[in-house]
């Protein structure tokens, strides 16, 4: 069950990643690569960096994690809950991920310099 969630999270990425890119090279029926396979924990296999921007979507609903509603010391609107990035934890690849979400974020937050260390 768990491969399959990682399987269909990845073949997710990929289809999102193939969407946001045109070019001459590619074409409406292009063939989908198929999710990269990686197995136990490999010291040979390269790490796959994942970084998570999002929303309140991307970043889930309640119970949000301890520490992402206090950033240095200071209230933040940058809570994080339990949200799909969780499901691709290594434990069965390697995996290096950066979960960055706020809920109540915008696009405009990327950009913003004002934010604060720690909010996307």
């Amino acid at each position: 069950m768990r491969k399959r969630l990682v399987a269909g999270a990845l073949a997710g990425l990929i289809v999102a990643a193939l969407g946001g890119v045109g070019g001459p090279g590619l074409r409406f029926d292009a063939a989908i690569p198929a999710p990269m396979l990686v197995g136990p924990n490999d010291p040979s296999l390269p790490t796959l960096n994942l970084v998570v921007l999002g929303d309140s979507y991307a970043s889930a609903a309640l119970p949000f994690d301890r520490g992402t509603l206090q950033v240095l010391g200071a209230p933040s609107v940058c809570a994080r809950g339990p949200a799909w990035p969780r499901l691709l934890m290594p434990t069965n690849m390697r995996l290096s991920l950066t979960h960055v979400s706020c809920s109540g974020a915008v696009v405009a937050d990327l950009i913003d310099r004002r934010m604060r260390a720690g909010e996307i």
